[in-house]
């Protein structure tokens, strides 16, 4: 089989801090085929259009409305693309060297829509959705599903469960990015609330009647200690390594918890949060 030409898609919003790290692991890609890297930015700082007017020789900028949400620049960014195939990184991630080997690798092998791994390692498998911040997906995929929602978080969740209904979405473990998250704590506990809500948000709009009630709130004790398994039990069946890192980051991990309980229980008391919400 050919190997399937890329177009790399970045959204970019005052990333001048962390976009030329994605930009130069992405240059030096070990393989793969790499058609074009599209970076959709509405930066308002002034500093990273100056920074990426540098590179103005080696990736197609679009330029969008100040504060675009990210789904929309992905989608902007795709409307842009010239290749078969879509990759979609963040402007705060950074590819490993065979990134896009990896990809054109999955690709060979049958996968038609998926994404790998954020640091923590797993095992190759079938899932609803893969973070968009470390996907692929065949561009014929991406038109019939309709592109990303206009949501401003949970919007890789929605996708994966449209595009899981026209082919299977893989997660491949060896396609690995590593992600910058908030570094501020007021910003993480921000990110984390906003998370939490938009999580209400979307299963309301899936149509789910459970969480349409505000009975809901009563199952959130739950939620968060299934939240808090699953993590935990991923640092615990992949390297040592990470064990110590997780302890001792505990403290914000259980921060960063109540924040996103204290958004879905908003959520959840806001009777009229709908899918005409979605906007939001």
């Amino acid at each position: 089989m050919a190997a399937s030409s890329l177009s790399v898609i970045i959204p970019s919003y005052n990333s001048a801090a962390t976009v030329a790290y994605t930009l130069d692991a992405l240059l030096r890609q070990s393989g793969g085929t790499l058609r074009e890297i599209i970076v959709a930015d509405s930066s308002d700082d002034g500093k990273t259009v100056r920074l990426l007017e540098k590179y103005a020789d080696r990736i197609r900028l679009i330029r969008l409305s100040p504060g675009t949400m990210p789904a929309l620049a992905r989608n902007a960014g795709a409307a842009e693309a010239s290749s078969e195939t879509l990759a979609f990184i963040d402007a705060d991630a950074f590819p490993q060297a065979d990134w896009l080997e990896k990809i054109s690798a999955a690709l060979a092998g049958g996968s038609r829509v998926g994404g790998g791994a954020i640091l923590l390692p797993g095992r190759k498998r079938a899932k609803k959705f893969v973070p968009s911040c470390n996907l692929f997906c065949e561009k014929s995929i991406f038109d019939a599903v309709g592109e990303f929602p206009a949501i401003r978080a949970s919007e890789d969740v929605l996708f994966g469960l449209a595009a899981g209904a026209v082919s299977k979405v893989v997660f491949h473990p060896e396609i690995r990015v590593r992600h910058i998250f908030r570094e501020k704590l007021g910003a993480y506990l921000k990110n984390q609330k906003l998370i939490g809500r938009y999580i209400l948000i979307y299963r309301r709009a899936r149509g789910g009647i459970f969480y349409r009630t505000r009975l809901t709130a009563l199952f959130l004790p739950a939620f968060v200690l299934v939240k808090f398994s699953r993590v935990a039990s991923r640092v615990f069946r992949g390297s040592r390594e990470n064990i110590l890192p997780f302890f001792s980051a505990l403290p914000l991990f259980m921060l960063g918890l109540f924040s996103w309980s204290a958004g879905f229980l908003g959520a959840c008391l806001q009777k009229d949060i709908d899918g005409a919400t979605l906007k939001t």
